[in-house]
């Protein structure tokens, strides 16, 4: 699916209009339309029919890029993960951080962090080990990270003015590298001192 400047448009419309409701339900097509300076049924014949067909048409212009990082990295035998998303990731996201922002969020898509960890896990399940912890599936195991990466990425792309990726890699690769147990431990032993 190839996406044009039209496309974008809509998207940036669409998250205006997002920022504007409480609910998801409160999207509608005629005011994404008002935010394009067209007329509902101009917007119905050229683009989209339903604020759902915007979404899912997002999921794909997001995916085309991540999909291609994720099969590059999974070319190169490398196994650092946590690097690759600090590395190759962040800068992608950071990019599209006008729109993430939004969609991170809870009322423009509900189904987004659903999108990719489905879309995503399978990359993760070949490098996960099972047997270090036997009862642990590596699909639970991948969704978890998948969850744990997309929830670090969210709090950081909804700042009003997040870090740019190379300031942010740090901070992210420390998150993701220690447990919840060690963030806490190390808090409080900072907390001692």
């Amino acid at each position: 699916m190839n996406f044009t400047e039209k496309d974008k448009k809509v998207f940036s419309a669409f998250c205006l209009v997002a920022e504007e409701c409480n609910h998801h339900s409160e999207i509608s097509m005629t005011n994404i339309a008002k935010k394009l300076n067209i007329s509902r049924q101009a917007f119905h014949k050229s683009y989209y029919k339903t604020p759902d067909e915007i979404i899912n048409a997002f999921h794909y212009y997001m995916d085309k890029d991540i999909r291609a990082k994720f099969d590059e990295f999974s070319k190169t035998g490398c196994t650092n993960w946590v690097k690759f998303f600090a590395n190759d990731f962040l800068p992608m996201i950071y990019e599209e951080r006008e729109f993430l922002r939004v969609f991170y969020g809870p009322v423009a898509d509900p189904s987004y962090l659903h999108f990719m960890e489905d879309s995503y896990s399978g990359y993760l399940r070949p490098y996960i080990s099972e047997g270090t912890f036997p009862e642990i599936h590596s699909d639970l195991a991948a969704r978890a990270i998948i969850r744990q990466v997309l929830a670090t990425i969210s709090v950081w792309i909804r700042q009003p003015r997040p870090e740019p990726p190379l300031l942010f890699a740090k901070t992210f690769t420390y998150l993701l590298n220690n447990s919840t147990d060690d963030l806490f431990t190390k808090r409080k032993d900072l907390n001692e001192k």
